[in-house]
């Protein structure tokens, strides 16, 4: 993996707001005692899906991801007695577009779900609806009657 670090970091400088995750597949086998028969075994081992933005120390971040890999592959070991190395088939490098979730403006919803009054929808010309709706939610004065709610819906 090392010698793979290079170009994984070459791949992803250019592709920043990403989210990343290594799956390195290699082939393990082990001989059963009591036959002497060799079981050999494609198994895969994930790193955790990591977020690259500009802020990222990219060699940290792969480095990260590296230590997750060989965690993983030893817990394998240990754990599947008697599992040893034989080689690597593939590293893959798994990619897709970070898009965070955030606030918006103002989004009309149907008379029915305000009914409920489980919902507070404030209307506002900037990006603090969420603000606006917790202070109201907090401060409420009066809550419209079912018949007020028919009228606007018309």
């Amino acid at each position: 993996m090392d010698a793979a670090k290079e170009t994984v970091i070459n791949l992803l400088e250019n592709n920043r707001q990403t989210k990343v995750k290594l799956i390195l597949t290699c082939i393990m086998e082990r001989t059963e005692i009591k036959t002497g028969e060799v079981i050999v075994k494609d198994a895969a081992f994930h790193s955790e899906q990591e977020v690259y933005l500009e802020s990222t120390d990219i060699d940290e971040m792969y480095m990260k991801m590296k230590d997750r890999v060989i965690e993983n592959l030893t817990v394998f070991q240990r754990g599947q007695s008697g599992w040893r190395f034989r080689s690597i088939v593939s590293l893959n490098i798994f990619t897709a577009e970070y898009k965070p979730l955030k606030g918006s403006s103002y989004i009309p919803f149907l008379a029915v779900w305000l009914v409920k009054k489980a919902i507070i929808n404030m209307q506002n010309e900037d990006d603090q609806c969420f603000k606006c709706s917790v202070t109201r939610a907090l401060n409420s004065k009066e809550i419209p009657t079912v018949k007020a709610l028919r009228q606007l819906a018309k």
